[in-house]
């Protein structure tokens, strides 16, 4: 048989728990010629490079080696976890950001030249993408939270507490939980029932439980 040139191959790694590419430190190989660079988290992909001979002998060599399917991505999150791993928080940040925008019209309404919730939502979409860290973020909560303080209206006031919880899931996805809360002060009667039903519905799924609990 004849042997071709090293080739290099992308795969999707194991999840903690399963089988580990690695012995002592070092990857699992018939002759040390696929080596493995494992990184984490789970769903990141890794470089694998072996020795090519046919085609039907890699797919064999590729299935003797294949990792084990990722069995925590997509998984509900623990609802006694007030924190979350920062990939979650970065997913359910999204939803808090979706649900203050829609009620942002009610602060501007009180506080049209105030544009501390707009950055701050504006913030969480920069951490939602990984390019801001969860100490900007800290402060531009505060900052919502300073903006409460000076609204002169309990709805507007509440908008924006609302913000300022939505904010920091960045540092606490606990804080997702607050939202219903919140949108409860600020609006009333049909328009806040449309407004909940909107919240739940636009929920992604396996967060529902951890922000909802008993009521979803």
């Amino acid at each position: 048989m004849t042997r071709a040139a090293s080739s290099t191959l992308w795969v999707e790694p194991e999840c903690p728990g399963s089988r580990s590419p690695y012995e002592n430190g070092r990857p699992h190989a018939p002759d040390r010629s696929r080596h493995i660079a494992l990184k984490k988290p789970c769903h990141l992909l890794v470089k694998v490079t072996c020795r090519v001979f046919e085609l039907s002998d890699l797919r064999a060599l590729d299935d003797r080696y294949r990792m084990a399917p990722c069995n925590n991505c997509g998984m509900e999150p623990d609802v006694a976890d007030l924190t979350l791993p920062e990939e979650d928080r970065q997913e359910l940040i999204r939803w808090t950001v979706a649900c203050v925008e829609r009620l942002l019209p009610v602060f501007e309404a009180d506080r049209p030249e105030d544009p501390r919730l707009s950055d701050a939502l504006d913030g969480a979409r920069q951490f939602a993408a990984g390019r801001l860290s969860v100490g900007p973020m800290r402060k531009l909560a505060f900052g919502c939270h300073a903006a409460a303080r000076e609204a002169s209206t309990a709805p507007a006031t509440a908008v924006a507490r609302a913000c300022g919880q939505a904010v920091a899931v960045a540092h606490m996805a606990g804080h997702s939980r607050e939202i219903v809360r919140y949108t409860s002060k600020a609006l009333t009667g049909k328009t806040l029932a449309q407004e909940l039903e909107w919240q739940r519905t636009h929920m992604p799924a396996r967060f529902r439980d951890y922000v909802y609990g008993d009521a979803a």
